[in-house]
């Protein structure tokens, strides 16, 4: 019974957020302050629905109702009594329900602050609800957390993943969401300032406050999942470079950049467009950090959810939301900032400059899976089966190639950043100590070659040869390694008395004129040999 009253309750919470807002709006247009004060009954109406509608999950988690589908999927009988509360965000739907919680709290906190300017808070709280509204849809028709499992209840749960019985599960995701639910507020705060068509003191301070408390969320979050990650997952690999963890870092640099820029704003009236257009950032990046990390576009150990359609109803829900955001800015900004700004000096320039820089650097590699997933799909289901077929054929070919040689084995594949360095910069030390080794491989493929084409089409019979299969081209091969160590072994001083002073080449120039001729000799090679296999054929 609880859990149907939770599910009513957040009903109850998504019909309010989606109402109270026309009413809102509707009062400020009339200027009629009745109606444009429902926003904050309606705010600590919603925020209480969905208070005892989350009391309700928590409640069917400590209680082990296995009818519950989210419970019987993330809980156990003998799971401790705190890793059950924090079952609650172990998973997409509980987590969703957390962080829209904590949205409606802050909505229904920001009523009681004390602002000069009442028409900011009635659009503040209003815009949040409309918010509020898109994600109690989404929360509801895709990812809804109270569906049962009548008539077939589980007598036990499969329980909590081991992985998340951690310290760092039971403070990591709610201080980070606290963080998210600030850039929520941020994003209203600056989309009811462009609404008003003028500047506004009170809604500058109001987001410089809320930017400290913002920041200091998502740096708290940021350090206890670097940590989390790190005692459970090990060394293996810097986690910053995993994608789903830059879905929570760059949302922190851009507060960071927005704090830089509403200093200068309050202090100097500076910076203005660049507050109000980081603001509405910071929450974008935050939706899509959200879309990475619940959509199954990319394949990570942090990832909540692999549902696409579930991915495409956030990419609704961040057009919906994010697109009229976009539209405003554009036609508001301009009377909202045509007041004089102060001359940006040096100082101020380097460090938006820095800024931007960071904020910007880790974009390419937290869309760099999304976007090789999608050209994959575009590309066909079996795109990754035929590269994988082909590059065990070729690795078979090359092993029976080169098999009787007594080849040295290739080293280990080395992890992380530095790993990679030093693999990379052993590769070209070998390269330079040995140039000719590559070229040789390339002799030895084509020899290969020929041979197999000789025996599939049966021109020409192996023992009709005068000695080994590749003769023709043994004195082409000669000769062009005399002159490849030829140019190799010339004296370096007479490159550096100068090499047109004594009318030769230079060691470079003799180097390439070697290769060049190696290679003539290597592309004259299956000529040479259907021209033997010819003349032999002939005189058979």
């Amino acid at each position: 019974m609880i859990p149907e009253l939770g599910h009513f309750l957040l009903i109850i919470a998504a019909m309010t957020a989606l109402l109270a807002p026309a009413v809102v709006f509707y009062g400020i247009r009339r200027g009629d302050d009745f109606y444009a004060g429902f926003s904050r009954p309606a705010s600590l109406l919603t925020a209480l629905m969905l208070t005892l509608s989350t009391a309700a999950l928590v409640w069917a988690f400590l209680t082990d109702d296995f009818s519950v589908a989210y419970v019987a999927n993330h809980s156990n009988t003998k799971l401790a009594p705190a890793y059950k509360a924090a079952a609650l965000w172990g998973s997409h739907e509980g987590s969703m329900l957390l962080w829209i919680w904590l949205m409606a709290v802050g909505t229904a906190g920001a009523g009681f602050v004390r602002c000069a300017d009442r028409l900011f808070t009635a659009r503040l709280q209003g815009l949040m609800l409309a918010v509020l509204a898109g994600f109690c849809a989404f929360l509801l028709f895709t990812s809804n957390p109270f569906l049962r499992n009548l008539p077939m209840v589980p007598p036990d749960g499969r329980d909590l993943n081991p992985i998340l019985q951690d310290i760092g599960m039971i403070l990591h995701p709610p201080v980070l969401f606290m963080g998210y639910a600030g850039l929520a507020l941020m994003f209203a705060a600056m989309c009811a300032l462009l609404l008003s068509g003028r500047w506004s003191k009170t809604a500058i301070d109001f987001t410089t406050r809320l930017s400290i408390v913002t920041w200091g969320f998502l740096t708290a979050g940021n350090m206890l999942g670097s940590w989390w990650a790190y005692n459970e997952l090990g060394w293996g690999g810097w986690w910053f470079w995993d994608p789903v963890e830059n879905a929570s870092f760059i949302p922190w640099l851009t507060t960071t950049a927005l704090m830089h820029a509403l200093i200068q704003t309050r202090r100097r009236g500076q910076l203005r467009r660049l507050t109000v257009f980081l603001t509405l950032v910071g929450f974008a990046l935050c939706l899509l950090g959200t879309f990475l990390v619940r959509s199954g576009a990319m394949q990570s150990v942090h990832a909540f959810a692999t549902d696409p359609g579930r991915g495409i109803a956030l990419q609704v829900l961040a057009i919906v939301l994010l697109v009229p955001a976009a539209f405003l800015y554009c036609a508001r900004i301009e009377p909202v900032c045509r007041t004089e700004e102060a001359p940006m000096n040096g100082s101020d320039a380097l460090m938006t400059g820095a800024v931007f820089l960071l904020v910007a650097a880790p974009l390419p590699g937290a869309l760099r899976h999304a976007l090789s997933a999608w050209i994959r799909g575009l590309r066909g289901p079996h795109a990754d089966g035929r590269r994988a077929v082909l590059q065990q054929l070729l690795r078979a070919d090359d092993s029976h190639r080169h098999g009787a040689r007594g080849r040295r084995p290739a080293r280990p594949q080395e992890s992380g950043p530095l790993g990679r360095l030093r693999s990379g910069l052993r590769r070209r030390r070998r390269s330079r100590r040995a140039p000719h080794r590559p070229a040789l491989a390339r002799h030895d493929g084509l020899c290969g070659h020929g041979r197999r084409l000789a025996r599939r089409h049966g021109r020409l019979a192996l023992p009709a040869f005068p000695g080994p299969p590749h003769e023709p081209c043994r004195a082409a091969r000669a000769r062009g390694h005399r002159r490849f160590h030829r140019g190799c072994g010339r004296r370096r001083a007479v490159r550096e008395r100068g090499a047109r002073a004594h009318g030769t080449r230079s060691r470079q120039a003799r180097r390439r004129r070697g290769l060049r001729l190696y290679g003539d000799a290597l592309r004259q090679q299956p000529l040479l040999l259907r021209t033997a296999g010819r003349d032999r054929g002939a005189q058979a």
